[in-house]
């Protein structure tokens, strides 16, 4: 820090103020004497320019409006200061919580709300695919009546086969008010290990993410990832030729559906997390070369027809919400507070 001027002490305040609305950083130090001058410190050096040519206007007018008015606008900014203190705070106390309840075997209902619904939701919607002995798992095949609530946009059974209008793309969805249709693509699963991989990313990070977070901050973020990778994936459909990617086609397309958009992101957010230094577990450089080599997979067309621009659009949307959280909680906060000595 670096000492910027000695005032009395209602000047000293005032300056300080004017600093702190100006974006410099800047403390004051109230001597204990009564009738002693105050002290205002620049706490970052490559500030004091700016702070000594604030001062030399200061000292010329200390009484101008613009520095009244400046009282008001540091007051507010250590309001929202101390604002996003209480939210890290509770942030931090959710995180911890999420681990002692986990530990102490609270049950997962308990921990993780959100993440037990949208289990619960899944594993509903693929029990009306099952078929018995011989049809184990066959939702999508026999086109259960469940699944025209469930596809992106409206879907009509012509003599049995599924149809619907591409040149209207996604307006019946809206025109219908059905717009539930965003979201519940994500409900579908094509076979046991589709549901299986997917629910596991909830029954793990999400969990995680729900108690360190919050469940209604989750919610949203799912069903933001959600929509978002649908959307991309209805609109963006590539079907990748072979051997390694070769051409492709970009064409509408409802026939798609599985959490995995919403399971990479979750994936793409700590991936973010970590590279934004703020990491929410300790995700080993093995597991990122596995899902990454994974997502490398389905591009290729190895693993058959697979919503690869679901996967992207929610590794992309993931890493960036994460690492903006980390950068956010990490970054050095200037001190917006009068610090008394």
């Amino acid at each position: 820090m670096r000492l910027l001027a000695e005032l009395p002490q209602d000047r000293a305040a005032r300056l300080t103020d004017a600093l702190l609305a100006s974006g410099v950083a800047a403390r004051l130090r109230d001597e204990i004497e009564p009738g002693a001058e105050a002290s205002v410190w620049v706490v970052e050096e490559d500030d004091v320019p700016a702070a000594r040519a604030l001062l030399d206007r200061f000292q010329s007018a200390p009484d101008a409006p613009e520095f009244h008015a400046a009282t008001k606008a540091a007051n507010r900014l250590r309001a929202a200061e101390e604002r996003e203190k209480k939210e890290a705070a509770q942030r931090i106390r959710r995180g911890r919580d999420a681990f002692r309840d986990a530990a102490s075997g609270t049950p997962f209902w308990q921990r993780a709300p959100v993440c037990t619904g949208l289990i619960a939701a899944c594993v509903i919607v693929a029990l009306f695919g099952w078929g018995g002995a011989d049809a184990p798992f066959s939702l999508w095949e026999r086109q259960e009546p469940l699944l025209q609530w469930l596809w992106i946009v409206p879907v009509t059974l012509d003599d049995g086969v599924p149809s619907w209008i591409p040149a209207l793309g996604l307006a019946p969805t809206f025109t219908t008010g059905q717009i539930w249709r965003l979201f519940t693509p994500a409900l579908l699963h094509a076979n046991p290990i589709h549901l299986a991989f997917n629910m596991s990313w909830l029954v793990g990070l999400g969990a995680l993410l729900e108690g360190r977070f919050g469940w209604w901050k989750f919610l949203l973020g799912v069903l933001t990832v959600a929509a978002a990778s649908n959307v991309a994936e209805f609109y963006l459909n590539m079907k990748f030729g072979l051997p390694v990617l070769g051409l492709f086609q970009v064409e509408q397309s409802p026939w798609f559906g599985g959490f995995s958009g919403v399971a990479v992101a979750l994936f793409g957010f700590e991936f973010g997390r970590h590279r934004g230094g703020r990491p929410i577990t300790n995700m080993s450089p093995n597991s990122t070369f596995i899902m990454l080599g994974f997502l490398f997979l389905c591009v290729t067309g190895r693993l058959g027809q697979i919503a690869n621009v679901a996967h992207f659009t929610g590794l992309g949307l993931g890493f960036a919400a994460g690492f903006i959280s980390a950068k956010r909680e990490g970054a050095p906060r200037r001190p917006r507070e009068r610090a008394a000595s």
